[in-house]
């Protein structure tokens, strides 16, 4: 059991409020809970929010590079997301469903925020370091929580002033590229913290501000595989399972995991298996290198 897992239950029984309610586990449950707020996850109606060029599939761009991608991804980790680079690019996605938007640079920020009756009462947020289109190295958590960008403030003050929950944010230069009626990272924080935002989202009365920040970074590395046709995700699962999975456990420094399933969603052809946290960059980038590396040697 985790410990937000633990949380929940303790505060559950303590003030009889259920936090599954206001706790969806992934997008697939958030669009049940809240469908009042589910044109949130239409990526034209943000892009049209935050000025960002865009048009559905097969208008064509008078600018590249773009991205393709679904309008709706309940699915999450950039699922069917591709970067068109020119013209002939794109044309060969001519029949595609989805719909493009302008590629943009600079930071990519993935904010946590707590918002009780409209009013955002945690933010906390960690900025992710890219290996290439789709895949990141790992994310680091900000110490002292940047300012948050003006077009997350104004999307809370128009569209969610009667919402209660966690939101969940992707910004890229500081513009929103994706939002979520969930957690994001947000459960890597240590217990203390945890509590303060459990607490946060029900009708408590407690000063936040100074007790999310952290003296310490938080790192999340992912472990990537490059998946081709001749793998078989079963088989590859079962034997992470079987090797790794017990030495994560077991290793002092990393603090939580996700363990992904064959059939949860990735990019393109890179598939993550696993999600480490840790406070240590250097042991966490030397696991990710381990595994990533034993599973290139062993289904290359």
């Amino acid at each position: 059991m985790t410990v937000l897992s633990k949380l929940k239950i303790e505060l559950s029984e303590k003030y009889k409020i259920n936090f599954s309610k206001l706790m969806p586990k992934n997008d697939v449950e958030a669009w049940s809970l809240y469908p009042k707020y589910n044109f949130l996850y239409n990526k034209m109606f943000i892009c049209n929010h935050e000025n960002i060029k865009y048009a559905p599939m097969p208008i064509t761009p008078d600018k590249f590079p773009i991205v393709i991608k679904p309008i709706i991804n309940l699915l999450g980790m950039g699922n069917n997301a591709i970067k068109i680079n020119n013209i002939h690019d794109f044309a060969t996605h001519y029949n595609n469903s989805h719909f493009w938007c302008e590629y943009l640079e600079g930071k990519h920020i993935s904010w946590d925020l707590v918002i009780r009756d409209g009013q955002i009462k945690v933010i906390f947020c960690f900025i992710g370091h890219k290996n290439n289109f789709g895949c990141f190295n790992y994310w680091r958590s900000y110490k002292k929580t940047p300012k948050l960008p003006n077009g997350i403030i104004k999307l809370v003050d128009k569209y969610l002033s009667n919402y209660t929950g966690f939101l969940n944010i992707e910004t890229i230069n500081n513009k929103i590229i994706e939002v979520h009626l969930r957690m994001g990272d947000i459960d890597q924080l240590p217990e203390d913290k945890l509590r303060t935002i459990l607490l946060n989202l029900i009708d408590i009365n407690i000063d936040t501000k100074s007790e999310l920040n952290l003296n310490f970074n938080i790192y999340l590395f992912p472990i990537w595989q490059e998946i081709k046709k001749s793998n078989n995700l079963e088989e590859i699962y079962e034997y992470l399972k079987n090797k790794w999975e017990g030495k994560i456990i077991e290793n002092d420094n990393i603090t939580q995991y996700y363990f992904d399933k064959p059939l949860h969603a990735y990019p393109l052809n890179m598939k993550r298996w696993f999600l480490i946290s840790t406070n240590s960059y250097r042991k966490g980038l030397q696991i990710k290198k381990c595994i990533e590396n034993d599973l290139f040697n062993k289904y290359n």
